[in-house]
């Protein structure tokens, strides 16, 4: 399996919709209870029962990661940091000016405040006060800079310490540790499995393809394959979901490119555009859904229209961020400013 730029954008644009859906809908104890939200069925809950197996975004996000870093030139101490810096100052950025609105209107928890050590925290990532959605931008450094060391270690001793590491991590994870740098380390077990595996396929993927071909395992035959492992990892490892999550995502990303190369283009477009700006969509919806405007997000009461709202809020509010931030960059680095004639 091979993954291009295009596939890759497609893919993340379905991780980020379903990011949203499992912020909207997964926690209904987060909702306010004077909210009336109008379900698909009466009977049925498919939006909670959907929206908890959209979990499933995180680990896409470092599949795709850990596959693209196994085809990066940059890979030495000073190119990772210039990636970590480039990945915090987004979230810099929508600090700057989210946070001093939270504290001027929406602060009646006390959420927003400025202390040393809160600012330390929340701006590292190491404790996510401000919005308990960032806690994946440490671990995503975090990760970042484990490269080198996981590069070092044979591809199935790697596999088979990611799929402990998964287990151990879910397990703690149930004991629900309150001191955030608990919570880091556990973070860090349970979802590093995706990352190998995707750091795996991308340094291996040419012998894996060349073993489907000579066993004569076509993408028609796979595609079915896949769907129905992932069925059956999904309902049968529920005691260890997060473990059948990470087991799944590289089943789910192969069928998720077949439907990308049978969609017409524009389709494709908008879900190539909703994945390079989920950055900024990641980092700004839960203000929306959670911790500023509940109410009006999920005003329209159906569960499709509110979802449909959510999703313009954040890629409009991606559009504007990604805007400044590309202006703020040209303007701090000389390297992208034209010439002078």
């Amino acid at each position: 399996m091979t993954i291009t730029r295009e596939q890759t954008a497609f893919i993340k644009g379905m991780a980020i919709l379903m990011m949203l859906f499992h912020h909207l809908f997964a926690f209904p104890n987060r909702i306010d209870p004077s909210i009336v939200i109008i379900p698909l069925s009466q009977q049925i809950n498919f939006e909670l029962n959907i929206a908890q197996y959209c979990k499933i975004c995180v680990p896409i996000f470092l599949f795709l990661s850990g596959y693209g870093f196994a085809f990066s030139k940059r890979k030495g101490p000073k190119d990772l940091s210039k990636k970590a810096v480039s990945i915090y100052s987004q979230a810099w950025l929508v600090a700057l000016l989210f946070v001093p609105i939270g504290m001027l209107f929406f602060n009646g928890d006390g959420r927003y405040t400025l202390s040393l050590q809160s600012l330390l925290l929340n701006l590292s990532g190491l404790d996510t006060s401000w919005n308990l959605e960032w806690w994946f931008l440490f671990l995503y450094v975090a990760y970042l800079f484990s490269y080198p060391l996981l590069l070092k270690i044979p591809p199935l001793p790697l596999l088979a310490m990611s799929l402990v590491a998964s287990v151990v991590g879910t397990r703690l994870y149930w004991h629900n540790f309150q001191a955030w740098y608990l919570k880091d380390i556990i973070a860090y077990l349970i979802w590093i499995l995706p990352l190998t595996s995707g750091l795996m396929l991308g340094r291996h993927g040419t012998q894996i393809n060349a073993w489907l071909e000579r066993h004569g395992i076509s993408n028609r035959l796979l595609t079915p394959l896949c769907i129905a492992a992932i069925v059956v990892i999904g309902y049968g490892l529920t005691k260890y979901f997060f473990v059948s999550l990470c087991l799944i995502v590289p089943l789910l990303a192969f069928c998720l490119i077949q439907l990308h190369n049978v969609l017409p283009q524009a389709p494709r477009r908008i879900f190539y555009s909703l994945g390079n700006r989920s950055g900024f969509m990641w980092l700004t919806h839960s203000f929306y859904c959670y911790y500023f405007i509940q109410p009006i997000v999920y005003s329209p009461h159906y569960t499709l229209a509110i979802y449909a709202l959510l999703i313009a809020l954040s890629w409009i509010t991606s559009v504007v961020l990604g805007g400044i931030f590309d202006g703020i960059k040209r303007f701090v680095s000389p390297a992208s400013r034209p010439e002078a004639a």
